[in-house]
C-alpha cells in the first residue's frame, strides 16, 4: 500500500491493470485488493487528476439477471466458484471506484488479437494416415443446437497504448465514463480461415494457390478447452455466454474505438499487415 501512495504522488495520472493470472495467482479476492490498493493510493494522492482503469463486465451478476443457466467455475485454487473466475476481481473493483471521490474512465478490453495465434496454433499431426499434413490446427465450433456460432471481440494490444493516451488529453470529457474497445467481431472459424489464407497459402505469378501443409479440424468448444491451458477455460466460458446474450458485445463500440485510435485496423487487415512477424510465424510453425 505504501508503494502505491509512493508512487502517486507527483503524478497527474495513473493507468490501472491487474494480473489474474501471475500477479493475483488466479485469486479473484488478491486481484481485487490489488486494485483497491491503487484506486485508493489515487484518491488521496494530491497530484493524480484522472485515473484510467482497464476492468471487465461483471457476468456472474449478468449471469443471475438475465437467468442464462451459464455453469459455475473454479478459481485457479480449486476454490471459489464463479460463472467466470477472470472477470471477478475487475468487475467488483470498478464497482469500489464508483464509490470514490475520483475522476476515473473504466475501459473495457476484448481479447487482444494477438492472442489467436496462442489459441490457434497449430500441433503435430500425429495421424499419419488422416492426412499428409505436417500440421493439424484445432478450431472450435458451435455447441450443438447453437443456431449461429458466437462472434469474439477483439483488438491488438498495440492499439490500448494510444487509446489511453488520448482518453487521458481530453479525460474530462471521459470521466466517469465506460469506454468499451474492439476494433472487430469475429468467430474463431473467420479467423481460422484468415490466419490460414494469409500465412499457409501462397499464390504464383499465373494466379495458381498453393497451399501448405496444414489441416484444420473441427472440435467441440469443450475438447478445444481441454487441450489448453487454464486461461483457456474463461474463454471456453466465454463461447458459451455469447451464444447466449449480446449484452457484452453492445458494451462496445467499433466507432468509438476508432475515434480514439483511428489508425486501429479490423482484424484481417491487421493479421495481413503482420504476415512477416517473426513471433506470430514462430508459434504457427513457420519460419
Amino acid at each position: 500500500i505504501d508503494s502505491c501512495a509512493a508512487a502517486a504522488e507527483a503524478v497527474d495520472g495513473a493507468f490501472l491493470v491487474t494480473d489474474y493470472f501471475e500477479g493475483a495467482g488466479e485469486n479473484p479476492d488478491v486481484e481485487l485488493q490489488h486494485a483497491k490498493n491503487v484506486i485508493d493510493a489515487c484518491e488521496a494522492s494530491s497530484s493524480v487528476r484522472h485515473l484510467v482503469f482497464s476492468t471487465l463486465e461483471d457476468i456472474d451478476e449478468m449471469n443471475r439477471r438475465l437467468n442464462l443457466g451459464m455453469p459455475m467455475l473454479e478459481d485457479g485454487r480449486g476454490q471459489r466458484r464463479s460463472v467466470a473466475p477472470l472477470f471477478d476481481g475487475k468487475a467488483k473493483a470498478a464497482t469500489y471506484a464508483r464509490t470514490k471521490r475520483l475522476s476515473c474512465t473504466f475501459v473495457l478490453l476484448p481479447l487482444y488479437s494477438e492472442r489467436f495465434f496462442e489459441l490457434l496454433a497449430p500441433e503435430l499431426n500425429e495421424n499419419e494416415d488422416a492426412s499428409d499434413s505436417d500440421m493439424v490446427m484445432h478450431v472450435p465450433i458451435a455447441e450443438e443446437g447453437d443456431d449461429v456460432e458466437p462472434q469474439l471481440m477483439c483488438m491488438s494490444v498495440d492499439d490500448l497504448g494510444p487509446a489511453v493516451a488520448n482518453i487521458f488529453d481530453s479525460y474530462q470529457v471521459f470521466a466517469g465514463r465506460e469506454i468499451g474497445l474492439v476494433t472487430d467481431f469475429v468467430t474463431i472459424s473467420e479467423v481460422a480461415e484468415t490466419i490460414t489464407e494469409v500465412f499457409y497459402e501462397e499464390t504464383d505469378a499465373d494466379g495458381t494457390v498453393r497451399k501448405g501443409k496444414l489441416e484444420k479440424k473441427e472440435v467441440t468448444v469443450d475438447a478445444w478447452v481441454e487441450k489448453k491451458e487454464t486461461t483457456a477455460k474463461d474463454l471456453g466460458q466465454l463461447f458459451s455466454y455469447y451464444s447466449k446474450t449480446d449484452a457484452v458485445k453492445k458494451r462496445r463500440s467499433i466507432a468509438q474505438t476508432l475515434e480514439l485510435v483511428p489508425d486501429a485496423k479490423p482484424l484481417k487487415q491487421w493479421i495481413e499487415s503482420n504476415k512477416s512477424n517473426a513471433s506470430f510465424r514462430q508459434r504457427l510453425g513457420l519460419r
